[in-house]
């Protein structure tokens, strides 16, 4: 297609955010406000880049990126999925015709990047199908996974679990459980470093950065936290973020001494509940890679979507020094 043309956008926000208005499929995590909350608390800097013709976006992405060993590197931020290419194209045109235009905007957005970042990753929004212009550019393309569970009726909602899961809620309602809207992040926090404790594992941020981070959710208003409590006493937490009609499933932990009391399926029953009757569309389970994690999220039947994880290096040099950083990492983060 002739005159597309790539521009970043510096500081237009209104231009940006009414081109994620149209789309079905764009995130909060493309948001300029979710950019602005990572700038504040992890200080990454972003920049958006846009495809246009005559004047009108045909495609746009928000890119997250550092500076890493004097390095200028695309990242991704913690807790953030779904910052990848978004498209609006015409629904009238062929097929092929879209094929064609995507893969043109899809090497120009490589070429822009390869030049600028000496390495590359983030991932993709969930409809976000080809991927075959970045394989055959030699880019690492790994598929990833989430549960997506509609939300537009609470009957098709309870039928869609697993038999094993209605058992576990209506065994929880016998204690007499009570659910309410607690904004305690440090309470919320400290349940979900228990949880991962018992893992043996460290979460993925400090203590103080995790507490800053939702707190700084809630005041932008796109947070909201619940805990299920028996006896005056809270078993369990859970925040979650909302844009437009779209609930994302952000961070949740649980009292050890009571898992086996079930609280953790009854609260998330109880949310998907109140979305529902305020009609909201979708829940986002907001990942299922982990076996452990995804065999939980599986019993509550929503359709299993595939996004993808994108990874460019410059050169093999900078390949070698990421594998090392990463194993550092995960090094780091195991216990015992």
């Amino acid at each position: 297609m002739k005159n597309i043309k790539l521009e970043k956008l510096s500081g237009n926000t209104n231009e940006w955010e009414q081109f994620l208005s149209q789309i079905d499929n764009s995130t909060l995590f493309n948001s300029s406000l979710w950019g602005k909350i990572i700038n504040q608390i992890f200080n990454i800097s972003n920049e958006v880049i846009i495809f246009h013709n005559n004047g009108i976006i045909l495609a746009g992405a928000i890119i997250y990126y550092k500076k890493r060993y004097f390095i200028k590197t695309i990242t991704k931020p913690p807790l953030t999925l779904y910052n990848g290419l978004l498209f609006n194209l015409p629904e009238n045109q062929k097929n092929q015709k879209n094929i064609e235009i995507k893969h043109e905007i899809s090497n120009n957005f490589i070429n822009y990047l390869s030049k600028e970042y000496k390495f590359i990753n983030f991932t993709t929004t969930i409809d976000f199908f080809d991927t075959r212009p970045f394989l055959w550019n030699k880019w690492i393309v790994l598929p990833q996974y989430t549960y997506i569970l509609n939300l537009e009726d609470e009957k098709n909602i309870w039928n869609g679990f697993s038999s094993s899961l209605r058992r576990k809620i209506n065994s929880c309602l016998s204690y007499s459980p009570v659910i309410s809207k607690n904004d305690n992040v440090e309470k919320l926090i400290d349940l979900h470093f228990e949880s991962y404790s018992r893992n043996k594992i460290k979460p993925i941020l400090d203590y103080d950065t995790f507490t800053n981070f939702v707190k700084l959710a809630l005041e932008n208003n796109i947070c909201d936290i619940y805990s299920i409590s028996i006896d005056n006493e809270i078993h369990s937490m859970r925040a979650l973020l909302k844009w437009k009609d779209i609930i994302y499933d952000w961070i949740a932990g649980t009292e050890t001494k009571y898992r086996n009391y079930n609280s953790t399926h009854f609260l998330l029953w109880e949310l998907l509940k109140k979305y529902s009757n305020d009609n909201k569309r979708l829940f986002d389970f907001m990942g299922a890679n982990t076996k452990s994690i995804s065999d939980f999220k599986r019993l509550f039947g929503g359709e299993l979507k595939e996004y993808y994880d994108l990874k460019y290096y410059s050169s093999n040099l900078f390949k070698s020094v990421e594998k090392i950083s990463n194993f550092i990492k995960i090094r780091s983060r195991l216990k015992g």
